[in-house]
Order: structure tokens, then sequence, then C-alpha cells
């Protein structure tokens, strides 16, 4: 149960609790932020199939966010040990030399979903499955609002219920005082001294991270840089001030040496250069479409795209020299009128996606359609599908999905994603091709249904795909960009 050694491969830990609302994302962040300050290359991760959180761990570590999940991404089908390798893509993370050249230590902080135990029948696809997989150890965070003793119960519940787990320690988070704080430590002293309380942080006002329907508002609506400088600073002097950190190193196999503070930056490598072109694929990256796996941007590198981002809000059109186009999800109901707007970025859209591959996932998937309907308003989109959807008040979709395509780039090809949204399709001619056969892991039968749009060059579906789930995903849609062989000739004089 206790945490007896560190890692062999990286320092590690991964933050997890009860369930969701106890605290984990701040205390995250706050790690994250201050072993930032004392110089370490953070590297940050997510389990499960989550967006907005990884947003939040970039903004803080300056690093991009990774997520973790077994399932979706089929750990099981990939070759190799993921238990050594600690990412099951050789090339999702820089080798260590590579990065920092060894002048700069490193942590991998991984945030946990929901609760420790949640995930697929059976414990499948939970933090715990993501840190025995790994063997990375938890930092059980747990909010004592109402309880004391108990929440050395709660420690000992979590730490217990899965044999193997390492556990670094446990941390309790708002605490409404002094006395409070002494009844905590008495309770672990008494009940589970194998788990070292290694933290106590109090309630505090000054630290939000609000919400939405699709959960935490996304780091990028700091209003500047000061406010967000100001925000990590703030988590940083908490965690300084509440955690041992010290002690979290040293049961992490951390030196806890200070340092100055750590700018490192940090961009993918580029896919092996070869004697042909790169295929350009427009890739929508702004306030209303951020949800995107960024494995999904390398794997697609490595199969010979050139990814060039560009906005749907505001750009007035498609990077020049386009083969094909991504749209992710994100939130394009908050954007509605604004996309409207923008007829000439549709325009450009609705035209290119007559002789070339467009793909657009469940937020891009609405701005293909003809209209997206929010609060009695219909707003036009792209016109590339014919299909009407409507947002709702009560959520639509949630879940994994394993997805057989039945047209488009992934016919034949089973692939697995994720589910989450609001809205839903109001108007669907008869006879247009669905995109996939989905069935659901959660499920209790194993009915599938037929879900998404395929027509000419253009895809279409709610669910975000996971590219590393079959290591064909990311060649098939860059093989339905390539030009026509005239066209390469061209480009190759």
């Amino acid at each position: 149960m206790a945490c007896s050694c560190a890692a062999p491969h990286l320092p590690s830990v991964l933050i997890s609790g009860a369930g969701s609302g106890c605290g984990k994302t701040t205390v995250s962040l706050a790690l994250m932020a201050a072993c930032r300050n004392r110089g370490f290359l953070v590297r940050p991760f997510k389990t499960g199939p989550d967006f907005i959180d990884p947003g939040w761990h970039a903004a803080a570590c300056g690093l991009p966010s990774l997520n973790l999940d077994p399932w979706m991404q089929a750990w099981k089908e990939l070759p190799g040990n993921a238990a050594r390798q600690f990412l099951l893509h050789p090339r999702l993370v820089l080798p260590r030399a590579e990065v920092s050249r060894g002048s700069v230590p490193e942590i991998a902080i991984i945030e946990g979903a929901m609760g420790l135990y949640d995930g697929l029948p059976g414990l499948a696809a939970s933090a715990a499955d993501v840190a025995l997989e790994l063997h990375v150890p938890l930092l059980l965070v747990i909010d004592v609002r109402g309880m004391a003793a108990s929440a050395a119960a709660v420690a000992r519940g979590l730490a217990g219920l899965r044999p193997g787990l390492a556990v670094a320690g446990a941390l309790c988070v708002m605490a409404g005082s002094v006395r409070h704080e002494k009844l905590l430590r008495a309770a672990f002293a008494e009940f589970c001294p194998d788990i070292p309380l290694l933290g106590v942080m109090p309630r505090t006002e000054d630290i939000t991270l609000p919400s939405r329907h699709l959960g935490l508002t996304q780091a990028g609506e700091f209003r500047g840089d000061a406010e967000s400088a100001a925000f990590f600073a703030r988590l940083a002097e908490l965690a300084e001030s509440h955690i041992d950190l010290d002690a979290l190193f040293a049961r992490l196999g951390v030196s806890p040496r200070h340092m100055s503070p750590s700018r490192a930056g940090y961009s993918f490598p580029g896919a092996a250069k070869t004697g042909f072109p790169r295929i350009r694929i427009a890739l929508a990256r702004d306030e209303a479409f951020s949800f995107w796996y960024p494995e999904s941007s390398l794997l697609l590198e490595e199969a010979g795209a050139e990814l060039v981002p560009f906005s749907p809000l505001h750009d007035a059109g498609l990077p020049p020299g386009s083969r094909g186009l991504i749209l992710p999800g994100g939130y394009p109901e908050l954007h509605a009128e604004r996309l409207s707007a923008n007829v000439s970025m549709r325009e450009a859209i609705r035209v290119f996606a007559c002789g070339h591959a467009t793909y657009g996932e469940c937020g891009g998937f609405l701005y293909l359609m003809d209209f997206l309907e929010k609060d009695g308003t219909a707003f036009p989109m792209c016109g590339c599908l014919p299909l009407r959807a409507r947002m709702e008040p009560r959520r639509a979709a949630l879940g994994y999905r394993e997805a057989r395509g039945l047209a488009g780039p992934w016919e034949n090809l089973t692939v697995r994603g994720h589910e989450f949204h609001y809205s839903r399709v109001i108007e669907k001619p008869d006879g247009l091709s669905p995109l996939w056969e989905l069935r659901s892991p959660a499920a209790s039968s194993a009915r599938a249904e037929h879900e998404g749009a395929a027509l000419g060059c253009i895809s279409g579906s709610y669910v975000h795909l996971s590219m590393l789930s079959h290591p064909d995903a990311a060649r098939c849609f860059v093989a339905r960009c390539l030009p026509r062989q005239n066209d390469l000739n061209k480009d190759m004089s």
C-alpha cells in the first residue's frame, strides 16, 4: 500500500481522490506551478478522455498535457510494455536527454479523472488502472469538509481496495480551521501511519475554477498574461505553504534542491524527412475549436502530414495549399453568432470540402452542418452536410465508443473514442450515409447504432477519435488527402 520506492523511469505522481469535485485539479495545478517555480521541467498528463483540464495543465507547465487512457488508446493492442515505457508511443514525449540534456530535473504529474476507481466495469480505464499499469505512486486528495477522523478511513479505503497500488501520501483540502488540521493529523497518525499526510490545505475564496456545461472553463479565457501569471503564482504559493513538497519529492525519488524557475519550452518533434512533399492539412485551432488530442497531431505528422493551424473565427479563408481539413471539437455554440458572421470562411470551407478530405468531430461536426440552433435562433454554418442540430439543456450523450467505419477515411477500420455533447441532430435527410457503427463498452448489451455522416469527401461525427487506438487511423486520413498524381508531379517539379 505504501510507496516503497520511486519508479525507475521518470519521477512521477498520480493525483486522485474519491470522486470529481474533491480538489484534484486545483491540487494538480498548484503542484505543477510550484514544481515549475523550483526549476523542474514538469510533464503534465490527464487520465481519461478529457480536453479541458489538459489545457489548464499546459498553461501551468508550458508543455502540452497528454491523455493517458488504457481503453481508448488500446494499450493492450500496442506493442511494448506500458509499465516500462511510461508512455505507449515512443515519440509522444521526447527522451529525457533530448528535452533537458540533463540540465533540468524532471517530474511527471498526472491528474486522475473522476474517482480513483471510476471508469469501465472491472476498474478498467480508471486512474487506478493507469497507476498500476505505469507503476506510478498516488497522491490522494481528500475533501475534508464535514469530517475529521473519517478522512483517514477514506484514505485507507482508497489505498487498499485494489492490491498493488503504491501511495506516496495523502493531502487533505478544504480544512476549516487550525483545530480541524490538528484533528486530521492526529487521525492519520493513529489510523493509517503508513500513508503520510503530506499537507492540509485550508478553504480559500480567492482561487476558483469556474465551469460550464462541458466542464471547467478553458485556461485560454484569462483576460491576459498578467491575470494568468497571478493565478498560477497564487497556486504555487498555496502549494509551498501547505504541502510538504520536500517530503513528497523524497517519496518520489526527486532531488528537492531549489533551482531557478524553469521556463523550458516544448514542441513535438517533426516526422522524419522523406523525399516526398508533405501533405498540408488545415487544423482549426481557436476559442471555438480546441478539443483535440496532441498525440493525434503527432501521428498525422508521422503519416506524412504538415498540420497548419487556422482560425474559423478570425481568418477569412483556409491556409494556402491545403489538401485536407480537420475541424476538432470545442464550443462552437458559444461562438455561433461570430462563426456564422464569418461568411468568407464558411464559403471557403464549403467550396474546399467539395473536392478535399474534410473531417469534423463533435463541435467541428456541428460547424459542417447547415444550421446550429441555440436559444431559438438558427445560425447558418458551413452547409457541407445537410443536417441541422439543436443545443439542448440536458446532456445528449456521454461515454466511450468503439466505432467501426462504414464510410469515409476509416471505412472497415475499428477505432475507439469518446462522446460528450449537449446537442442533437434534429433534421437529417434519408439516404445520408452514416460514418460509424458504434458500440459502447459500458452498455449491458452489444447493440450497435449508426452515427455521424459521410458525403463525398466530407466526414463528420460526434465521436472524439483517438488515433492511437488503431495503427492505421492517421495514415488512412492522410491517404485521403493525397493529391492526384498529376498534381503531385507538379508539386515535385
